[in-house]
Formats: C-alpha cells, sequence, structure tokens
C-alpha cells in the first residue's frame, strides 16, 4: 500500500525517465493507491483557493463517476505496466 502520494509526487518532479532504472521488481499496486495518487497530484495543483481544493479523496459531495475516472486512469497504468512485464519476460526466455 502508498503511504504517501506526497512523497511519491515529489520524487517524481524533474525526473527523466532515464533517472529510473530500466527494470523493476515490484508487487503490483493497489489500483485505488494509484488513482489516488493521480488525484493527489492533481489536487495539489490547484490553488489554495480554489472550490475544488477543499475536496479530499473520495468525497461524498463529487459523483462516483468523478472519481471512478482516476480509478480507469490507474487500471490503464497497471495495464501499460503488465503489457511491459510481458514483453520484458519474453525477451528472457
Amino acid at each position: 500500500m502508498i503511504k504517501s502520494a506526497e512523497s511519491i509526487y515529489s520524487s517524481a518532479r524533474g525526473t527523466e525517465p532515464e533517472d529510473h532504472p530500466p527494470v523493476l521488481t515490484l508487487e503490483t499496486p493497489n489500483v485505488e493507491d494509484i488513482a489516488r495518487v493521480i488525484w493527489e497530484r492533481q489536487h495539489n495543483a490547484l490553488h489554495r483557493s480554489s472550490v475544488a481544493h477543499v475536496v479530499n479523496w473520495r468525497d461524498h459531495t463529487r459523483p462516483s463517476r468523478f472519481w471512478n475516472e482516476f480509478v480507469l486512469d490507474a487500471r490503464a497504468v497497471l495495464s501499460l505496466l503488465h503489457s511491459e512485464h510481458i514483453k520484458y519476460q519474453n525477451k528472457r526466455v
């Protein structure tokens, strides 16, 4: 489980793809955690006086359809990671 989305976001700022190792070994992250990190990154970019800035993750004042868009983004990320993992495994065989 991802403990702090802010630490992930701040460590990703200013990094280029080549700054990351070419091969990662990890347990598949939880879709909800990835969705929350995506939302937090966008949320943190909002101006503090923005009405949307006072909303918390999965706030019930927003329709579930709104939150599900972040989950769809997270699933897309996992799908890409899975696809790349399969390609990597096939190259090693």
